[in-house]
């Protein structure tokens, strides 16, 4: 499936409200917001199938979060 164009694409929106909000991965001390937001910029910048980015180096923080926030209140009384 077109991961990388989803990304890129039809999902972008999406993404970028995610890794631009409050993040509790970034809370928890996972991944520095700042960094994740600044490679996904360069990751829309290079071309399809090429480059130094991979689209999971997006979609895994990204699915972590949402992950987190799936399991939020669990995570807190942990």
């Amino acid at each position: 499936n077109p991961q990388s164009e989803w990304l890129k694409n039809e999902l972008r929106g999406e993404v970028e409200d995610i890794i631009h909000g409050e993040l509790l991965i970034s809370k928890f001390g996972l991944v520095d917001q700042e960094a994740l937001q600044r490679r996904y910029r360069a990751y829309l910048r290079q071309p399809p199938d090429r480059g130094t980015i991979s689209f999971k180096n997006i979609l895994q923080p990204i699915a972590l979060e949402i992950w987190s926030r799936q399991f939020e209140g669990s995570l807190r009384s942990a």
